[in-house]
């Protein structure tokens, strides 16, 4: 387990989002000495230690009517999946890395996914399976007829999660996520689905590759270690 390797990834567009996203890759750099970090970004910038750039390819579909299309997240996972790495962690680029940072509570939490024989960790579990049938209480009902989901249950176990931090273990499960996350960012962005919730095409992935997840036990290992500020300012500390 010591010896696991780690890679942290984010997608970050525009100057705001990429400058974040170098602070986090500098922040990691001082607490961390196990990991390495990727950063997807539309603008080329100069070396960073220990941190990957990859530019986004011009025929991406990067803006949906002038909104940013957030399936663009599926990316940053795609290219995870071709690097050698054990593990993958997906933060938003506008998070910030604590002075409290401690590599050995991220070693305790592979552990934990590794004896629980776990593929993803997440927050925030709403079902496919049940929000489906919630009408208009549903925040992404704008994608249900879109994919047809009340014609089938194929997709029901996976969950609508909170995409800001997702956990991977790299296995052949992930494998078959990326790839379907893929699929489903070209199917929607081809058609200009409004890309609010992509939270539901993780899940429509994670139920796709049968992974095996955890939204509740690994938080813990985590404690006070990350934060972002919400639109409306406030300071929220994770986890």
């Amino acid at each position: 387990m010591d010896n696991s390797k780690i890679l942290y990834c984010t997608i970050a567009v525009g100057d705001y989002y990429l400058d974040s996203a170098i602070n986090i890759a500098e922040s990691l750099n001082k607490y961390s000495n196990n990991h390495h970090m990727l950063i997807v970004s539309d603008i080329n910038n100069n070396p960073i230690n220990n941190t990957t750039f990859k530019k986004i390819p011009e025929n991406q579909i990067i803006f949906i009517r002038n909104n940013f299309n957030y399936m663009m997240k599926y990316y940053p996972l795609y290219l995870a999946n071709e690097m050698e790495y054990d593990y993958i962690i997906f933060l938003d680029a506008d998070w910030r890395i604590r002075d409290t940072y401690d590599g050995l509570k991220v070693k305790s939490m592979f552990q934990y996914m590794v004896e629980n024989n776990y593929d993803m960790f997440f927050e925030r579990p709403h079902g496919i399976g049940i929000g489906k049938h919630d009408g208009i209480n549903c925040f992404w009902q704008h994608k249900i007829d879109f994919y047809k989901l009340k014609e089938t249950n194929i997709y029901d176990s996976g969950h609508v999660c909170n995409e800001q931090f997702m956990v991977f273990k790299k296995n052949e499960k992930f494998n078959l996520f990326v790839n379907k996350f893929k699929e489903l960012y070209e199917i929607s962005s081809n058609a200009g689905l409004w890309p609010f919730a992509e939270g539901l095409e993780i899940g429509m992935s994670m139920a796709h590759s049968k992974m095996k997840c955890d939204w509740l036990g690994w938080v813990r290992y985590l404690s006070n270690m990350f934060e972002f500020n919400s639109k409306d300012g406030g300071l929220n500390i994770r986890f």
